[in-house]
């Protein structure tokens, strides 16, 4: 977690409260490559997740104080904060910053709202934050690697491979598997859409003015 606190651009704002992480004049969700260091955004992230396979899931789910979280294990929505935050992207600042300029999107703001610990950690407000900002897609048609699955704001994964016959390999962050794992799309959706519902796709989009 030290990238957090650190200055990539040494302009003295820690790069998770940083508006350009690389400094390099453009703010980081209108940038395709946040962190300056030549790889696009959604694939430096696919990498980044990748690297996170194999970590425990966090059956605390955050409850007291986020011990779980901080040995170490996390929970779906964190395997998409934390491989973006190494892309540069930090998804609590932008998901506070959004719920500032447009709280009405989000639901029960009484309670859920940034003064909560978890707010960035509940796939429902990160899929809202990316429904205004339009990145949803209309169907699942031409999937690509780097694109995310939310099951009715309570689940999400991230496309890791696509195949030609509509198939594909997703990472996931699951309580009933204990680890971190690749899973195909017939095991994604069996786990998850009696649960919740039928599947959102996202496709995050960095170099658009909003």
């Amino acid at each position: 977690m030290s990238h957090r606190y650190n200055d990539a651009d040494s302009d003295k704002v820690l790069n998770m409260y940083d508006d350009d992480v690389d400094g390099d004049g453009i703010i980081n969700i209108y940038d395709d490559d946040a962190d300056g260091d030549g790889i696009l955004n959604i694939q430096d992230a696919l990498n980044n997740a990748k690297k996170l396979i194999g970590r425990p899931y966090e059956q605390l789910a955050g409850e007291y104080r986020d011990v779980g979280f901080k040995f170490g294990g996390i929970v779906c929505i964190d395997l998409i904060n934390l491989a973006y935050e190494k892309a540069g992207i930090y998804f609590e600042k932008e998901l506070r910053d959004f719920f500032n300029k447009k709280p009405e999107i989000f639901r029960n703001r009484s309670w859920n709202n940034p003064d909560d610990r978890c707010f960035a950690r509940r796939v429902e407000n990160f899929e809202a934050y990316c429904r205004a900002n339009g990145f949803i897609l209309k169907n699942d048609k031409n999937l690509k690697p780097g694109d995310l699955i939310s099951f009715k704001g309570k689940h999400i994964a991230m496309i890791e491979k696509v195949f030609d016959n509509g198939d594909f390999i997703a990472i996931e962050a699951a309580g009933k598997r204990y680890f971190t794992m690749r899973t195909d799309k017939k095991g994604l959706y069996e786990r998850n859409i009696k649960r919740y519902g039928e599947p959102v796709f996202i496709r995050l989009k960095f170099n658009i003015v909003r």
